[in-house]
């Protein structure tokens, strides 16, 4: 399998930008995120900040280890004339680990369900634009146990994978929280078996 079967392209800032039409204005934010946890997070969050506005539309797409996650959400605004729009925007892009909440104050003239689209899709645009995008790799995290003797060795494998320590307890015997790359994960296991004869164990 490819080593790169695990990286996409996300974003780590949190911007946003404006748009007014016909006395509408949308409020465009993205924001990354990790899980349906973190959207909610943000979702309840731009909903309190602009808790006047009329509608609160979004879509996210979110890349974990086994899946696709991927919603929409309209907010009583027109079906087919929100949601579907600003995923397209992010698609568009190819980015994962993204949620993107445009907020629309209704400013008295109705836009029709192509002025809609339209302008949730430019509004998407607009604040994906001013997006840091950065890749990223899927990861694994698991526990290791063994002997205190062989920390040196474990230590050094670690490194050459560049997994990541978590947690450490190194008293009567070696225990590790790592995390490492989805695509490596496997040949790091069998590094960390070779290394320590067997005298390993992972949770």
């Amino acid at each position: 399998m490819n080593d790169d079967f695990d990286k996409f392209l996300s974003i780590d800032n949190f911007p946003a930008s404006q748009l007014k039409v016909k006395g509408s204005k949308f409020v465009a934010h993205a924001f990354p995120v990790s899980n349906q946890g973190d959207v909610k997070k943000f979702i309840d969050q731009t909903k309190k900040k602009f808790f006047d506005a009329t509608h609160h539309c979004f879509a996210y797409r979110i890349r974990s280890n086994d899946q696709i996650l991927v919603k929409i959400g309209d907010a009583k605004e027109p079906k087919g004339t929100a949601g579907e729009h600003i995923l397209s925007g992010i698609k568009a892009k190819n980015l994962f680990n993204i949620l993107v909440v445009v907020t629309r104050y209704f400013g008295g003239t109705k836009l029709g369900k192509g002025g809609l689209s339209r302008t949730y899709h430019q509004s998407a645009k607009d604040v994906l634009e001013k997006c840091r995008i950065v890749e990223k790799s899927l990861s694994e995290e698991y526990s290791i146990v063994f002997p205190i003797s062989l920390v040196g060795k474990v230590s050094q494998i670690l490194d050459k994978f560049d997994a990541e320590v978590l947690k450490r307890d190194l008293k009567s015997e070696g225990r590790m929280k790592i995390r490492s790359r989805l695509s490596q994960s496997q040949r790091l296991k069998e590094a960390l078996i070779e290394t320590t004869g067997g005298q390993i164990k992972f949770g």
